[in-house]
């Protein structure tokens, strides 16, 4: 199975082998992506300063 089937915006990307509890890797890729959205987020340049 698709990660990215995993939830309906279709983010994901891993290929999870057959019995994997997609709870959990919901729980793990929201974890992971929150962290990297804040990390972009922190680098952004703001070109009108």
């Amino acid at each position: 199975m698709h990660g990215c089937q995993s939830v309906p915006d279709q983010s994901g990307g891993v290929v999870a082998p057959y019995g994997a509890s997609m709870a959990n890797f919901r729980d793990d890729l929201a974890a992971f992506t929150a962290g990297r959205i804040e990390q972009a987020y922190a680098h952004r340049v703001n070109p009108a300063a």
